[in-house]
């Protein structure tokens, strides 16, 4: 297939229209649960795997077909229809299997993220000096489990910071845990298992 989506941002990933498109379904075909579009463009824009604005694109243009369809879920939530799914059956190959795992993972660590940051409290307050105080909270319901606050030099290694919390705070909760009390609460992220319907 000859190029034609714009692949500014894309490094190893897709480079057509099409194979955009069946990549959207792909993914909502090997998840369990509806996915959120501007979140999902914005990470597989991150991770160089398609154009932001193509991937938009393709969202809509597969809404449009009925190949995917919105949630009552929430807005910009879409799961895949009947005809999505026999679409992508049929044509899944047409993505290199590289580039379906490595979108597979980035989604599930996306989905992850975002209960995460449901189940936490996340800050950063900007110094006069230039510095970033960063306070992360691990919460159960209204209770506060536990706080962590760092001084940080800058935005980059906040925003970086932000985001290592929320890929897993539950194993930074257990760390703690075990290093101040020598108590372990056998904590353990599952790891993420490749589906590739």
């Amino acid at each position: 297939m000859q190029p034609d989506a714009l692949d500014a941002g894309v490094y190893g990933g897709l480079h057509t229209k099409e194979s955009i498109r069946l990549l959207v379904c792909y993914i909502l075909n090997n998840i369990s649960e509806p996915l959120p579009a501007n979140r999902f463009c914005d990470e597989m824009h991150a991770d160089g795997i398609a154009n932001y604005f193509e991937l938009v694109a393709a969202v809509n243009d597969l809404a449009k077909k009925e190949l995917i369809k919105e949630t009552e879920f929430g807005s910009g939530y879409y799961v895949l229809t009947k005809l999505g799914r026999s679409t992508i059956a049929q044509l899944k190959e047409s993505i290199p299997r590289d580039v379906r795992r490595h979108a597979y993972e980035a989604t599930v660590k996306m989905l992850r993220r975002i209960k995460y940051q449901e189940q936490t409290v996340v800050k950063a307050e900007k110094r006069p000096n230039g510095e970033y105080l960063l306070s992360c909270s691990v919460m159960e319901g209204d209770k506060e489990m536990m706080t962590v606050r760092l001084n940080l030099p800058d935005f980059e290694t906040t925003e970086n910071a932000k985001n290592y919390f929320w890929d897993s705070p539950e194993t930074i909760y257990a760390g703690v845990i075990k290093l101040l009390t020598k108590e372990d609460l056998h904590y353990h992220e599952d790891e993420i298992e490749f589906i590739d319907r």
